[in-house]
């Protein structure tokens, strides 16, 4: 439960352009995302079929990759839909929302997306990328010779190498990580729809 302290604070939330503009890192990165998002249909039509628009809280930082790759894509939808308002807090600077939303109970993974309804019911969360995107990407760096220790353990001319093979391997699975979030989204507003009183 958020014990009210998503509501309290959301308002205080950064509107997407608002965090846009506070970025620090990963500028060239979230352009180059913005202009290969393709909407999903499923997603677009399980929004407009709600009822009442969702609250859309999300945590996110600009140096961390999988809010750069997926934050924008929430924002798009917000704004196909006119059916998320959408406030983005930081982690940093909001550690007591990032406790309510731990993965798995226990790590602080980004991004993290819970959507409520007006009277601050939580009907879903999202928090970090899809399983199967996660799967596939450990499947190409391990066919494409990457280590499987972490990067800290590696010597530093090694983490260059890595770096860009990870980097590659983003980009070559952007469209069907794209697509894999939209698809999970559509599951959580199909269910907020069954949830949500009607209007």
């Amino acid at each position: 439960m958020t014990d009210g302290l998503v509501g309290s604070l959301f308002d205080s939330g950064r509107r997407y352009g608002e965090w846009k503009a506070a970025m620090r890192e990963n500028q060239e990165v979230i352009a180059e995302v913005e202009g290969e998002i393709e909407l999903s249909p499923s997603a677009e039509e399980a929004l407009r079929r709600l009822a009442r628009p969702l609250r859309a809280l999300a945590i996110a930082e600009d140096w961390c990759r999988d809010s750069v790759d997926n934050l924008p894509i929430v924002a798009a939808l917000a704004e196909a839909s006119g059916k998320l308002d959408l406030r983005v807090f930081t982690k940093a600077e909001h550690p007591e929302l990032m406790a309510l939303f731990l993965k798995e109970g226990k790590y602080e993974s980004l991004p993290v997306f819970a959507f409520f309804d007006e009277d601050w019911r939580e009907l879903g969360r999202f928090i970090e990328r899809p399983d199967s995107v996660t799967e596939l990407r450990a499947r190409l760096k391990r066919e494409r010779g990457g280590p499987d220790m972490p990067m800290s353990q590696l010597p530093e001319a090694e983490r260059a190498r890595v770096r860009g093979l990870i980097e590659d391997i983003r980009r070559e699975t952007r469209a069907f990580a794209t697509a894999e979030l939209q698809r999970e989204l559509t599951a959580i507003f199909e269910r907020a729809r069954v949830t949500a009183l009607p209007s």
